[in-house]
């Protein structure tokens, strides 16, 4: 009796592993995968996180709807989505733009400027050329000369 039971118990572990493998898997890619965090940068984030759209520029949480918004208003933690590029692929720091809308342009319009630490990317090869991602930061200021808002990630998503 203790071998049948020893065998099912066996038998049911065996099964078990690939079907928590597999949900983990579909979970993780459900939420993105995550190619930059920074566990130096534990976001304390107290209140609401705005949330940007740059493609469809728009900006909602924690603001009026009605209200327009600038880039250089933000503040405080955000969560970007945008089509980003590897602008500068430094030893230390690997830094990504977005654009402002879809302009014909991109290095003429408003843009997010990401400095991502390299030792905080997991492994993961950025994509060349244009992706969309989200990335999930402190903003740290709002440079005018260059019309860049500077982000500070605490995690990136392709």
């Amino acid at each position: 009796m203790v071998l049948w039971t020893a065998t099912a118990a066996l038998l049911l572990v065996s099964l078990a592993l690939p079907a928590v493998r597999l949900w983990r898997r579909r979970r993780d890619r459900a939420d993105g995968l995550v190619v930059y965090l920074d566990d130096k940068l534990h976001a304390d984030v107290v209140g609401r996180v705005t949330e940007v759209d740059l493609v469809r520029q728009e900006v909602t949480g924690g603001r009026k709807a009605d209200e327009p918004v600038a880039l250089s208003e933000l503040d405080s933690y955000v969560s970007i989505r945008g089509r980003f590029r590897v602008d500068v692929r430094g030893r230390d720091t690997v830094v990504l733009l977005a654009p402002f809308g879809d302009p014909d342009d991109p290095d003429d319009a408003a843009k997010v400027r990401v400095s991502c630490a390299v030792e905080s990317l997991r492994g993961i090869d950025l994509p060349s050329g244009v992706f969309k991602a989200r990335c999930l930061g402190r903003v740290n200021g709002w440079n005018a000369e260059r019309r860049e808002l500077a982000v500070v990630p605490v995690a990136v998503y392709l």
